[in-house]
């Protein structure tokens, strides 16, 4: 797979503090298309033509349609109700001609529904980017002096990037590279959980009424940096 370096974009996640440099950069990539996808971008004929076949996730119609200009994002869901109309008018039919031996034609009707479900040219475009990003920081980590110490002091990655960050490492780095980059990736994940034990700890202290210890201020938004290290970015 071919790949493109986002050096400017990975180097600011870095100097950002976050529990996941790569959850900065795809909440930064997930806002930048939907103001792609709520701008004249949509109305573009072949961005229309791809909408009506493809479509978006439920996430992202429901923070599409939270989102402003709405007048092409409206032209376009008009759009692709019309080709899934079509659609499923099709497979209905074929339900109905089956009368009572109808399992088939049905298991095709879900199976249309179900695939819907799951595309999304968002999504899409999302997974690109975030290719990119993993990839970045891999060819920094062998290329770049200062990247390995910048990776070293960050806090890790969250569970839901870390498989992306090791796949990418034994694709891109060299055989005799791979020892050094497992032990630091390994070590940062290791300090970076135990942080956030130790923060979820403290943040229950101002609930325990047998103990006086106070929860220090920079444990107060220890469960979202908890949730976050388990399951990434969220809403």
């Amino acid at each position: 797979m071919k790949y493109e370096l986002q050096t400017i974009p990975v180097w600011k996640a870095y100097e950002e503090d976050t529990e996941c440099p790569l959850c900065f950069l795809h909440k930064e990539a997930e806002q930048r298309n939907t103001k792609f996808f709520l701008g004249n971008s949509i109305m573009v004929p072949e961005m229309r033509v791809q909408l009506n076949e493809h479509g978006f996730c439920h996430r992202h119609f429901h923070m599409l349609a939270a989102g402003t200009g709405k007048l092409g994002y409206s032209l376009a869901l008009n759009t692709h109700m019309e080709t899934i109309v079509a659609t499923t008018e099709k497979l209905g039919g074929a339900i109905a001609a089956a009368r009572g031996n109808a399992s088939r034609p049905v298991a095709a009707y879900v199976d249309y529904l179900e695939r819907l479900a799951d595309d999304c040219l968002m999504c899409d475009r999302i997974q690109y980017n975030m290719r990119n990003y993993t990839y970045t920081v891999a060819k920094l980590y062998a290329t770049e002096p200062q990247f390995p110490d910048a990776l070293r002091s960050s806090k890790g990655f969250c569970l839901s990037h870390l498989p992306a960050v090791l796949r990418m490492g034994l694709e891109v780095l060299p055989a005799k590279l791979l020892p050094e980059w497992h032990r630091d990736i390994l070590d940062v994940q290791k300090r970076g959980i135990a942080a956030n034990r130790e923060a979820l700890e403290e943040f229950s202290w101002q609930f325990d009424y047998q103990t006086d210890k106070k929860t220090p201020e920079r444990s107060l938004d220890a469960v979202p940096r908890g949730v976050q290290r388990l399951a990434g970015f969220g809403p």
